[in-house]
C-alpha cells in the first residue's frame, strides 16, 4: 500500500497520521510502517510486540488510575457516611444547612477544572493529578478538626478544587498511552473504580464508625482514615506512574521506541505537544460547543444525579432543597 497522510480502515473510518505510514504484510501480519516523506523507513509496529506492550501498561498503569479514583469517588461520598454517624448533631446544622455544604462543592469544582485541566498539559499529567489527590486527601483529614458550618463549607470549597479536572486528566494520560481503538475497554474498568467505591464505601464506613476509643466522634475517624490513605496513595501514585510513554522507565529501550511511534500512527492526543492558549480556544469557534454546553447546563439542574450518586444518603432532601 501507498504512504499516506490518511487512511481508512475496513468500515470506513478514516485516521489521520503525524507521519508516513504504510501498512504491509509480513508472515500473514499486517504491519504499520512510519516511513518519511522520501519513503525511508522510520519504524515498523510488530503487532506481537505492540500486545506485550500493552499488557504492560494494563498492568501498571490501570490498577493506579483505578485505585486513585477510588478514592476520589471515596472523599467524595463519605459527607452521605458521616451525616448517618451523626456529623449534622456534632456540629449543630440548622435548616438547610446540611443541602448547602453538598452544593458549594460543585462550584469550584465547575470553575477550576479549566484551569487544572491546563496546568496538567503545561507541566504535566501525572504531576498535577498526584498533587490533586494530596490536596483532596488533606483536605479529607482536615474535616477532623471542623468545629462548626464554617469551617466545614471552607474545606468543601477546596475540596472541590482540588478534585475538579481529575476524571478529564485521566481520560487525557491514557491518551498518551492508547490507541483510539484501545482506550474505550481500558475508560470502562477505570470508570467501574467508582461503582466499586460505592459498594466498598459503606463498608469502610461502617467498620470506622465502631471505633469507640479516643476523643474524637466516631464520624471524624472517617475521614482520617480515608483521607491518609489518600494523601499516601498520592505519592506512591507520583513514585510509579510513568510521565509519558516514551520516558516509562518499566520498558526496555525497544518499547519505549515502539511506545513513543505507535502513538504517532493512531492516538487521540499528541505526546509532548506544547500547549498554546490560542489553539485550545480555538475549540469555542465551533457552534457544536457551545450546543454541548448549553445543553450540560440545562440538564445539570434536572438530573443532579451526581450530586446524589457522590455526597447523599437522603435523596429527598436533596432534591427539595
Amino acid at each position: 500500500m501507498s504512504d499516506s497522510r490518511s487512511s481508512s480502515d475496513s468500515k470506513g473510518a478514516s485516521r489521520r497520521f503525524s507521519k508516513d505510514v504504510a501498512v504491509v504484510e509480513e508472515d500473514g501480519l499486517e504491519k504499520d510502517v512510519l516511513t518519511t516523506s522520501t519513503g525511508e523507513t522510520v519504524f515498523t509496529i510488530d503487532p506481537a510486540a505492540e500486545k506485550r506492550l500493552l499488557w504492560k501498561f494494563d498492568l501498571r498503569i490501570l490498577p493506579i488510575l483505578a485505585t486513585m479514583y477510588l478514592f476520589n469517588a471515596l472523599d467524595k461520598s463519605n459527607l452521605g457516611n458521616a451525616k448517618t454517624a451523626g456529623l449534622e448533631k456534632t456540629l449543630k446544622f440548622e435548616n438547610n444547612q446540611y443541602n448547602i455544604i453538598l452544593s458549594v462543592f460543585f462550584v469550584p469544582y465547575v470553575l477550576t477544572a479549566p484551569f487544572l485541566g491546563i496546568a496538567g498539559k503545561k507541566y504535566g499529567v501525572t504531576r498535577v493529578l498526584c498533587a490533586m489527590m494530596l490536596t483532596f486527601g488533606f483536605m479529607t483529614v482536615m474535616v477532623v478538626a471542623v468545629k462548626n458550618f464554617s469551617g466545614l463549607m471552607a474545606i468543601r470549597w477546596f475540596l472541590g478544587m482540588a478534585e475538579s479536572a481529575f476524571f478529564p486528566l485521566v481520560i487525557y494520560y491514557q491518551t498518551t498511552f492508547y490507541r483510539r481503538t484501545e482506550l474505550a475497554r481500558r475508560l470502562a474498568l477505570f470508570y467501574a473504580a467508582s461503582n466499586i467505591a460505592s459498594a466498598f464505601g459503606g463498608l469502610l464506613a461502617y467498620g470506622c464508625f465502631q471505633i469507640k476509643t479516643g476523643s474524637l466522634a466516631d464520624w471524624r475517624y472517617l475521614f482520617l482514615i480515608e483521607g491518609l490513605c489518600t494523601m499516601t496513595f498520592s505519592v506512591v501514585a507520583f513514585l510509579l506512574l510513568p510521565y509519558n510513554a516514551a520516558e516509562a522507565k518499566f520498558l526496555t529501550e525497544e518499547e519505549r521506541q515502539l511506545a513513543k511511534y505507535r502513538i504517532q500512527v493512531d492516538s487521540s492526543s499528541i505526546v509532548n505537544e506544547k500547549f498554546e492558549l490560542r489553539s485550545a480556544m480555538k475549540i469555542f469557534k465551533h457552534p457544536t460547543s457551545w450546543l454541548i454546553l448549553g445543553k450540560a447546563l440545562q440538564a445539570s439542574p434536572e438530573h443532579p444525579l451526581q450530586v446524589l450518586d457522590h455526597n447523599s444518603k437522603d435523596s429527598i432532601k436533596v432534591f427539595t432543597y
